[in-house]
């Protein structure tokens, strides 16, 4: 009687302690699942102000004319869906009006149908009573000398948020030289922004568990999915200020007429798999009584090392979320812009051949992403998949250049290539090592702002070639260059999008073909990759003929 009592008391504990674990597991998924979407929401939400507005001034556009700043304004709109309106004034003060940019296929109310143009995805124009409306309260900054101007404003019935970078011509800044801002519609950001981020973040958890995403209001109202959940359901919650800036540019000195409403994100675990097994183990525990502890034991462990799998790894799912996701959609929403712009009938024979050439640039830059992310799953997952051959790094080159062609070309690049013609097939993968250089000579075209300049050379040293890829670009901070060949790693200075995959595929096959890589660089200088290949054993004619075919 004493026994069977015992067993019974055994059973009951490991039940309690069961459902215990499982909610605990469960609480801590739902954790993390917050912490993600809270840091895909920062991370974008602060993305135009930090990468457009700051690229902007860096490179000087806000002081050329209005027409430089089509393409980056089209990035931008094709990259982060929140952003209504751009505007720009050169020379402050000045008697022209300050020149808007909107959405061609989201103009906002306030935009009349005259006195403007479309180009790109975008409609150009000049309006006097936005104009009348905003300068005011931009001027009253720039007496004050900030940097930024930030504020709520009501224009055309809607209530937009402003985020303006002010420019001086001097280091006292005395003398305004220019302005450049963006508007968002906080009720179109409510109604469609906060419901397709949601979404994604949803879909790269719903691999793992089941884990249900809300956005509550500062006054308790849901903006996306369903905060009415039963009791003891295991979930987690974070705040994060409805701004779409950097909330620090505003945290000494906040302005009168900016109002920062605090939301919530919530994330609960209410159909978590985790929840449903205790449920269903539940009946079967007194029968495995004598086991319980062990299994108790066991699930222990594989929780706290779940947990700290959890934690390495949440970072990555925010950058994917935020880079990979947006690298997808931008050359789509571009391509399907330039051909809506096509289809129109608007365009003459000259702007119709300036269009496709775009369409082109960004369908192979699409392509060279979606085989980033392929390859990388494959030669992670295969180490036998290369074939190895004898390989003309000349063949290898032509073929590279060819592919970026259009965008040297666009760029205006200055192009340097050094092949020796005594210069020995390296032993490797065809296919490898054309992907391995089209990622270096991406980077290159990627990362160089004010100087267009690529060299490519190679020499022999002893058994080896050396493969060099050069640019004069921004360059990479010595404390990083040890961390950019890791995966979706993109580094403090890094603004021109990006899945963080390139380096860390090019890491892993010049690993796999046996070679070494270095990487020297010296922020604003450029950069340099030395590739390092064995030679092939075989260098008669026969081989190279074969390796040029």
């Amino acid at each position: 009687m004493l026994s069977a009592a015992a067993l019974l008391w055994i059973g009951y504990r490991a039940v309690v302690e069961r459902e215990q674990a499982a909610t605990l597991v469960a609480t801590r998924r739902a954790g993390e699942g917050a912490a993600l979407l809270i840091a895909a929401l920062t991370r974008d939400m602060r993305g135009a102000q930090q990468m457009v507005l700051s690229s902007a001034d860096r490179d000087g556009l806000t002081a050329r004319p209005p027409v430089d700043l089509l393409h980056p304004i089209a990035s931008a709109f094709a990259r982060y869906p929140y952003l209504d309106a751009f505007f720009s004034w050169r020379d402050v003060p000045a008697e022209e009006s300050p020149v808007f940019y909107t959405r061609a296929e989201r103009a906002p109310v306030w935009l009349s149908a005259q006195d403007h143009q479309q180009l790109f995805p975008v409609i150009v124009s000049s309006n006097g009573t936005m104009a009348s409306r905003l300068l005011p309260r931009v001027q009253q900054d720039l007496a004050e000398g900030r940097r930024f101007s930030i504020f709520d404003m009501e224009l055309g019935g809607t209530r937009y948020q402003i985020v303006t970078l002010l420019s001086y011509a001097d280091t006292l800044r005395e003398r305004p030289s220019a302005i450049f801002g963006f508007m968002v519609s906080l009720q179109w950001a409510r109604e469609h922004y906060f419901k397709d981020l949601v979404a994604q973040a949803a879909r790269i958890e719903a691999g793992e568990s089941a884990i249900d995403f809300a956005i509550v209001d500062q006054a308790g109202q849901s903006v996306v999915g369903v905060t009415r959940v039963t009791a003891n359901v295991p979930g987690a919650e974070r705040r994060f200020p409805l701004v779409f800036f950097d909330p620090v540019t505003v945290a000494a000195d906040p302005p009168s007429d900016l109002s920062i409403a605090s939301w919530r994100a919530i994330a609960t675990a209410q159909h978590d798999p985790t929840l449903a097994a205790a449920d269903s183990g539940a009946r079967r525990t007194l029968a495995l009584a004598t086991v319980m502890t062990l299994v108790l034991t066991a699930g222990v462990w594989l929780s706290l090392q779940a947990a700290r799998t959890g934690a390495r790894l949440a970072d990555m799912r925010a950058d994917f979320i935020s880079a990979v996701t947006h690298e997808l959609k931008t050359p789509i929403s571009n391509m399907r812009a330039i051909h809506e712009t096509l289809a129109s009938g608007r365009t003459t024979l000259e702007t119709s051949r300036e269009y496709g050439a775009m369409g082109i640039r960004e369908a192979t830059r699409l392509s060279r992403l979606v085989d980033n992310l392929l390859a990388y799953a494959r030669i992670t997952d295969v180490a036998d998949a290369y074939s190895f051959e004898p390989v003309m790094l000349e063949t290898v080159v032509d073929r590279s250049l060819q592919e970026f062609e259009p965008h040297l070309t666009h760029e205006g690049f200055e192009l340097h290539v050094e092949l020796p013609e005594d210069l020995p097939p390296v032993k490797a993968d065809p296919t490898a090592l054309g992907l391995m250089l089209n990622n270096l000579v991406d980077n290159a075209i990627r990362y160089s702002r004010g100087t267009h300049w690529l060299q490519i050379a190679a020499h022999r040293e002893n058994a080896t070639v050396v493969l060099e890829v050069s640019d004069r670009g921004m360059g990479i901070p010595e404390g990083e260059i040890e961390r950019v060949t890791r995966k979706f790693f993109r580094g403090s200075l890094s603004n021109a999008g990006g899945s963080g995959l390139g380096l860390a595929i090019v890491d892993r096959i010049v690993a796999d073909h046996s070679g070494t890589l270095v990487i020297r660089s010296i922020v604003g200088q450029g950069t340099t990759v030395a590739v390092t290949l064995p030679v092939a054993a075989e260098t008669s004619g026969r081989a190279r003929r074969a390796s040029q075919t």
